[in-house]
């Protein structure tokens, strides 16, 4: 979703694997060490939440 961001969006991510995030890193985006510091770093929180069914 970040990827697909208008370009000069702000943006502060994070991800439970960390290794999802350096394709956005390497495009300088910041990636927040935890949820709590992504909340402090901003005023809007998208989270995007996956689940299988089985």
């Amino acid at each position: 979703m970040a990827l697909n961001a208008p370009a000069g969006t702000p943006l502060v991510v994070w991800n439970r694997t960390p290794e999802k995030c350096i394709p956005l890193q390497a495009m300088g985006v910041p990636v927040a060490a935890s949820v709590a510091k992504v909340s402090a770093k901003t005023t809007t929180v998208v989270a995007v939440i996956r689940h299988t069914y089985e």
